[in-house]
């Protein structure tokens, strides 16, 4: 796979070292392929590249690439993460609902052309189960059947 889609990455960045924990941290939006910026692929097991790693090296971004305040990024982080986990991840399934169930009503075909569902079981029922065969109207020689 190629190099990433993205043209931008976000960050959660320290820019006041001198206030406690959560304070002090701003969410840039850094451009991909600015000076600094370095992207390397994350192949899996097959030699395929689905993810990146991102790497900084004495990279910057503008003060217009800040979202939100200064120092205020924990606050945009969290908006951020209560789209990503929360509440519309509850509800977002139920338009699929109706797209899935016309799915399952146009599959139960899937049983024709190996033979009817009725075939299949008489199948099953002779070869797993040891079951007697099914009598058949069409027993007997080719033209014992056409003498009928």
């Amino acid at each position: 796979m190629g190099p990433t889609m993205a043209n931008m990455i976000f960050a959660l960045c320290r820019t006041d070292p001198d206030v406690p924990k959560h304070d002090g941290i701003s969410f840039l939006l850094v451009p991909m392929d600015q000076p600094g910026v370095e992207v390397r692929p994350i192949e899996d097991m097959g030699a395929h590249a689905h993810v990146d790693e991102v790497f900084f090296e004495d990279a910057r971004t503008g003060v217009e690439n800040v979202l939100g305040e200064t120092n205020g990024g924990w606050a945009v982080a969290n908006t951020l993460l209560g789209f990503e986990r929360g509440g519309r991840g509850t509800v977002l399934w139920q338009p699929f609902r109706e797209e899935l169930d016309n799915f399952i009503e146009l599959d139960r075909a899937g049983t024709i052309y190996g033979g009817s569902t009725e075939v299949q079981k008489g199948i099953l029922g002779e070869r797993m189960l040891g079951l007697p065969k099914e009598p058949r109207a069409d027993a007997g020689s080719w033209r014992e059947i056409q003498l009928q």
